[in-house]
C-alpha cells in the first residue's frame, strides 16, 4: 500500500532512475552532437578564412622587416669601398645632423628616399674634395634653410616658452598688486 501523497518510483521526482537519466543523455547527444559538430566545423572554417589572411599579412610584414634590416645592415659605404675610415666617421656625423627633406624628423642616416641617397653621395663627394663638416652643413643650410637641421641653430624654440611664462607671471603679479591696492582703499573708506 502506498502512503498518501507518495508517488511511484521514477515519476515526478526528477532523475531518480539511472536508466531514465542515461536515456535523456543519449537523446541529447544524438540530437545535438551533429549540430555541435557542424558548428565546430563552421567555426574552424570561419577562423581559417579570417585569420589565415591576417597571418599571411603578418608574415609578409615580417619578411619586409627582414628585407629592410638586411638593407640597413648593408652599409651605405658598401658602394664606396675606397672611402677611408675617417671620411666614413665624418659622413656618419653629418648624416646624423641633417634631416631628410622629404621625411619628417628622420635623420639622413636612416632615410632611404632618393633625395636622401643623393645627399649622402654629395656629402661623400664633398668630403673627398676636402670640405669640412661645418662647410658641408652650411652648404645644406644655405640650400634648404634651417629646417634641414635636426636641431635648429636658432634657440627660439626654447626661448619663446620661457619668455611667455615670465611675461604671464609678471602680468599676474601686476594684477594682484592692483587688486590689493583697490581692496586697501575700500577698507580705509569703510573705516572713515
Amino acid at each position: 500500500m502506498r502512503c498518501k501523497g507518495s508517488t511511484p518510483p521514477g515519476v515526478g521526482r526528477g532523475f531518480e532512475s539511472p536508466h531514465l537519466h542515461q536515456k535523456i543523455k543519449n537523446l541529447v547527444h544524438r540530437l545535438f552532437r551533429p549540430i555541435l559538430n557542424r558548428l565546430i566545423c563552421k567555426a574552424v572554417i570561419i577562423f581559417s578564412m579570417v585569420f589565415c589572411p591576417v597571418f599571411q599579412v603578418l608574415k609578409a610584414d615580417e619578411d619586409q622587416l627582414k628585407n629592410e634590416n638586411q638593407l640597413k645592415e648593408k652599409s651605405f659605404f658598401d658602394e664606396y669601398e675606397g672611402v677611408p675610415y675617417e671620411l666614413k666617421q665624418k659622413a656618419d656625423y653629418i648624416f646624423e645632423i641633417l634631416r631628410c627633406p622629404t621625411c619628417q624628423n628622420i635623420p639622413l642616416k636612416e632615410s632611404h628616399s632618393q633625395i636622401a641617397e643623393n645627399m649622402k653621395k654629395l656629402i661623400i663627394q664633398k668630403l673627398q674634395e676636402g670640405w669640412t663638416e661645418t662647410q658641408i652643413i652650411n652648404y645644406f643650410v644655405q640650400r634648404y634653410g634651417d629646417e634641414i637641421l635636426l636641431q635648429p641653430k636658432t634657440k627660439i624654440f626654447y626661448v619663446v616658452p620661457v619668455i611667455f611664462l615670465i611675461s604671464a607671471l609678471a602680468f599676474l603679479f601686476v594684477l594682484l598688486v592692483r587688486k590689493n591696492k583697490v581692496n586697501e582703499k575700500a577698507i580705509q573708506q569703510n573705516k572713515d
